[in-house]
Parts: C-alpha cells; structure tokens; sequence
C-alpha cells in the first residue's frame, strides 16, 4: 500500500543540492527521499 507524504520546508538550497544528487546518481529527487524516509 502507498503512502502519500508532504515535505514542507525544503528551501531553494536543498531542492538545488537534491537536485545535483539526483542528476549524479540518474534518479529522480522524490526516489532520494523515499529512501531516505525508508532508511528513517
């Protein structure tokens, strides 16, 4: 089952940073944060 989950908070700097990550390692910034939740 899915769960939707809002972020509030990311300020420009993180979303550019997230960003970067995502272009370096070929996934996208949502499949960066699931992991990270997912590792939480």
């Amino acid at each position: 089952m899915t769960r939707n989950m809002i972020i509030r908070g990311f300020d420009d700097e993180i979303h550019s940073q997230l960003g970067d990550q995502s272009k370096k390692k070929g996934v996208s910034i949502n499949s960066i944060v699931k992991d990270a939740v997912d590792q939480w």
